[in-house]
């Protein structure tokens, strides 16, 4: 005695099909085997057509350019501070809250402020220090964590 299997699945996709939830469902389970089946497809296709350039003269041009602003920034913090009579590690702790923290800022002056900001005698003053002269909020935290990274590779 065979059980007719038509009409059991009609009932069940009618059942299924007849309800919000089981609708989604059956779409989700549709458009996922579809995105399954289509992404090696796009893949292969993407791998072979060829057509993608990439313009790596452009990004050396633009990494150079930064690496030069950096060690610029980086001597006249130096100077800065030397003239000020800072010791190596406070140096190196200005030059690493630069690149950490304030490699975004432009202007004559960074190197000034940032030296000025290092009057302070705790990681707190010189984070409430860096907040005013560059107009910035970063947590005592944030600053305290470069300050001993440099402490610890230095120091």
């Amino acid at each position: 005695m065979a059980v007719p299997i038509i009409p059991i699945l009609k009932k069940i996709g009618t059942a299924v099909l007849s309800s919000k939830k089981g609708r989604k469902v059956v779409g989700g389970i549709i458009l996922g085997s579809l995105v399954l089946l289509m992404t090696p497809a796009a893949v292969v296709l993407g791998i072979f057509s060829g057509s993608m350039d990439i313009n790596t003269d452009g990004v050396q041009t633009i990494v150079k350019d930064r690496q030069a602003t950096e060690e610029k920034r980086y001597a006249e913090i130096e100077q800065a501070m030397t003239e000020a009579g800072y010791s190596e590690i406070k140096i190196r702790e200005a030059q690493a809250i630069y690149s950490f923290a304030l490699f975004n800022l432009s202007g004559d002056d960074v190197a000034e402020k940032l030296t000025e900001c290092f009057l302070a005698e705790t990681d707190e003053e010189l984070a409430e220090k860096i907040n005013g002269a560059f107009y910035t909020a970063f947590s005592v935290d944030e600053i305290s964590a470069i300050l001993e990274s440099v402490r610890q590779e230095y120091g």
